[in-house]
Formats: structure tokens, C-alpha cells, sequence
């Protein structure tokens, strides 16, 4: 009878074993698909990392993430050096209540406890309320959560948080390392493209400030020929009069002698006027000078360009005409 029962005995131990070792053999091959899924995952982040910007491949990674380790929702939260808090800006899922996917400053919180020390965490609910009793709101339905810092080499970027409603499938110590791998890796790649995105703005801020260049040489352009032109005009007027005067075998009368003379004059004074014009200018644009409009009659305008540009057109035989309105309005120039 005793050997019996030692039989019996021995068999249910041998039982028991076999069904651990069958749970145990579940449990790799479990995990084995995760990290099958997670390799993929590393495969798709890398190369959607050079086209995304850093919330869209957050947001695409956590997506499969989600997936690859059964999980409700997850939140990743950045890391600000400079107010040492995290910021939690990319949720997938439904957060079920959980309020840790806020600001929080390092050492608060989950998030919080797991920046400062740069450790995961895995808990159960009854654990984590009592740990962290302001975290999960009254209606949570949260039972299970895991939470890994993402840096690189010693730098903090941030965290990553999962967690699960379903009560017979609870994260365990294995899933907060695969998530560690799984964290370094996304450090990597958000750093990576944080770097992107700066160069991205200084590029974009280098291009518009090359527009802004181009726009002052054709400024630069427009600007020295209608220096010339306004020039031009005026020295071919003072040549042409000056060249009539100065001929021995020109018939001048008195009138006509002055008519020119005064010709003369006006494109001298018009001449002398455009360089206190390109003067004041430049006083304006080093802050010198404040402009001061003036009320000026449209006619005065016209007659003096026709003017200026007369004695050309006498030389090539063009006779300019006008016909001015008497009423015209000023304006100020």
C-alpha cells in the first residue's frame, strides 16, 4: 500500500513538473513572438524614421507596440531638462482613467519615479494604488501596467507606459525587458529625429533668409537703374543745351539764348535735387532721417519728367506731347 501511494505520489509531482514545463514552453514561445514582432517593429521604425516627423513615428510605433504586447493603451511622455518634467504627448488606446498621462515632474508619479531612477517598474493594481494612490482615477479599470525610461546612454528623453484591463493577462518581468531593448532603440530614433527637425528649421530658416536676399539684390537692381535713368535724362539734357550754346554758328536770339540757360538750370537743379534724394535715402535706412510726406501736384510731376526727358527725345527726332487735366488732386509723396 505505501509503494502504491509513493507511486501515486511521485506521478502527480511528475505531472505537476510536466505542466509547468508545458506552461513555461507556452510562456518562450510567447515571448519569442513578441521579440519576432518587436524585430519587425525595429524594422518599420527604421524606416519610417527619415520620413515622419517625431509625434507621427510615436504615434505609428505605438500603434504596433500596442498590439505586439496585447496592451489596452500606452503614453509616451518627453522629458524636459531645463524644467525637469515630463510632458505626456502621444497616447494610443484608451487611457481607462489612468491620470498619469499629464505633466509630472521627476520622482512623481509613475512616470515620474521611473525618470528619476531610470528603472522599469512592473505592478498590479492593488500595488500601484498603493504606491501611487493620486495616479489612477476612482472608475480606472486599469489592472496591470509596466513603465521604462527611454534614454541613451546615461540622457534621459523620456518614458514609455503600458498597461491592461484584462485580469488573467498581467505584465510580467520579461515584458519590462523586452520593453528596455525595445525603449533604447526609440530613444535612439527620437533623438535622432529631434536632430532631423532642428535641422530641418535651420534649413527652412536659411532658405528664407536667402529669399529675403534675393529680394533685396532685385530691389538692389531695380533701384541703380532707375538711378541711372534719372541720371541719364538730366545729363544728356545738360549736355544737349550746353553743346547748342556753346556753337559759334548757332542763330540764338536773346529769348531763346535764356530759354535754354534756364533748361540748364532746371536740369542741374533736378540732378542736385536726385543726389539729396539717394542722400536722404541712405540717412533713412541707417535711422538718420524719419520721412516727412509732402503734398505734391500730379501736373508738377509729369512736366518735370517730360522735362528732363526732352532734350533726348529732340536728339532722335521724338516730339513728346501732353494734355493734363487742370483739377487734378495732390498727393503725397
Amino acid at each position: 500500500v505505501l509503494f502504491c501511494l509513493y507511486v501515486f505520489d511521485r506521478q502527480l509531482e511528475l505531472r505537476r513538473l510536466r505542466s509547468a514545463l508545458a506552461g513555461e514552453r507556452v510562456h518562450m514561445e510567447s515571448v519569442r513572438s513578441r521579440l519576432s514582432e518587436l524585430s519587425a517593429l525595429f524594422e518599420v521604425a527604421a524606416h519610417m524614421n527619415t520620413r515622419l516627423a517625431p509625434r507621427a513615428y510615436r504615434e505609428a510605433v505605438m500603434d504596433r507596440l500596442v498590439v505586439a504586447l496585447k496592451a489596452e493603451g500606452a503614453c509616451i511622455s518627453t522629458y524636459d531638462a531645463e524644467s525637469n518634467e515630463l510632458h505626456c504627448d502621444t497616447v494610443v488606446g484608451k487611457d481607462h482613467g489612468l491620470a498619469a498621462c499629464a505633466t509630472a515632474r521627476s520622482g512623481e508619479g509613475i512616470t515620474g519615479w521611473v525618470a528619476e531612477r531610470r528603472e522599469p517598474i512592473v505592478m498590479e493594481r492593488q500595488e500601484f494604488e498603493a504606491r501611487f494612490p493620486r495616479v489612477l482615477t476612482v472608475d480606472s479599470e486599469i489592472l496591470s501596467v509596466v513603465c521604462v525610461p527611454l534614454a541613451v546612454g546615461g540622457e534621459l528623453t523620456g518614458t514609455l507606459l503600458l498597461w491592461r484591463t484584462i485580469g488573467n493577462w498581467l505584465f510580467s518581468n520579461e515584458d519590462a525587458s523586452l520593453l528596455m531593448l525595445f525603449g533604447e532603440h526609440v530613444a535612439k530614433d527620437l533623438r535622432r529625429l529631434s536632430e532631423m527637425e532642428a535641422l530641418n528649421e535651420k534649413a527652412d530658416h536659411l532658405e528664407g533668409a536667402n529669399h529675403k536676399l534675393s529680394e533685396l539684390h532685385d530691389m538692389k537692381r531695380v533701384f541703380l537703374s532707375t538711378v541711372k535713368n534719372e541720371i541719364r535724362a538730366p545729363l544728356a539734357g545738360v549736355s544737349y543745351h550746353a553743346e547748342l550754346l556753346a556753337r559759334e554758328d548757332a542763330e540764338l536770339d536773346g529769348g531763346k539764348r535764356r530759354e535754354y540757360l534756364a533748361s540748364l538750370s532746371d536740369q542741374v537743379v533736378h540732378l542736385a535735387e536726385f543726389v539729396n534724394e539717394i542722400t536722404d535715402l541712405l540717412a533713412l535706412e541707417g535711422g538718420g532721417k524719419t520721412l516727412n510726406l509732402s503734398s505734391t501736384r500730379i501736373n508738377e510731376i509729369v512736366s518735370d519728367a517730360v522735362l528732363s526727358c526732352t532734350p533726348t527725345a529732340a536728339q532722335k527726332g521724338v516730339m513728346i506731347m501732353t494734355e493734363l487735366e487742370p483739377g487734378l488732386p495732390a498727393i503725397s509723396l
